[in-house]
C-alpha cells in the first residue's frame, strides 16, 4: 500500500493523559498547569484566571488530540506544540482585547463618546484593507488570530515571504496615516 494511503493510527483519548514523563503519569496536565502558571505571571492573566486558562488549554489539547499521528511525532512533542500553539493564542488574543481599552480618551474633559475613536479607526483599517490586493487582505485577517510563524507554517512557505507581506502591509498603512500599536 502507497505511504499516502496509509491510515493514521487511532490514539484514545485516554491515552493523552497517561504520557509518562519525569514528573508523573499525566505529562498533559502536569505541562497545562505549567503553562497556565507561566501566563498568569508573564501573559497579562490574573490569579483568579487560573482555572479557565487550564480549562482552556485541555480543551485546546483534546481537541487536537484526535490528529495525533504516532507515526510522525512523540506524543510528548505533539501536546508540548499544542499546548504552546494555545497558549500564544490566548495571549494574543489578550492583548488585542487591551489594545481596544486604549482607545478610551484618558481625560474625563473630553466629551466625546469613548467609542469614537475606535470608530474611526476601524473606518480607516477598513478603508486601507479594502485598499489591498486580496492576498494581503486574507493576510491581515489571519494575522488577528495567527502569528506570522503560523502563517508561514501552515502555508508551507519561507518565513521571509511572509515578513515581506507583513512588511507591505506596515507600508499600506503608514502610507494612509494610520497608526496601529501592535
Amino acid at each position: 500500500m502507497p505511504k499516502s494511503a496509509v491510515q493514521p493510527t487511532a490514539v484514545s483519548p485516554e491515552s493523552l493523559f497517561e504520557i509518562p514523563h519525569k514528573h508523573g503519569d499525566d505529562y498533559a496536565r502536569w505541562l497545562v498547569e505549567c503553562t497556565a502558571d507561566r501566563l498568569i505571571g508573564h501573559g497579562g492573566f490574573a490569579e483568579n484566571e487560573r482555572e479557565d486558562l487550564q480549562q482552556e488549554l485541555l480543551l485546546r489539547l483534546l481537541e487536537s488530540w484526535p490528529a495525533f499521528d504516532p507515526r510522525k511525532s512523540q506524543p510528548l512533542t505533539f501536546v508540548a506544540i499544542v499546548i504552546r500553539n494555545a497558549a500564544s493564542k490566548l495571549v494574543r488574543q489578550r492583548r488585542m482585547e487591551r489594545q481596544h481599552i486604549r482607545f478610551v480618551p484618558e481625560s474625563p474633559d473630553v466629551d466625546v463618546p469613548s467609542h469614537v475613536p475606535a470608530v474611526d479607526l476601524q473606518c480607516d483599517v477598513a478603508t486601507v484593507l479594502e485598499r489591498l490586493p486580496p492576498e494581503l487582505q486574507e493576510l491581515a485577517g489571519r494575522l488577528m488570530t495567527e502569528s506570522v510563524t503560523e502563517v508561514a507554517r501552515s502555508d508551507g512557505v519561507p518565513l521571509s515571504v511572509i515578513k515581506r507581506q507583513v512588511r507591505q502591509l506596515h507600508d499600506a498603512f503608514a502610507a494612509a496615516d494610520v497608526t496601529l500599536e501592535l
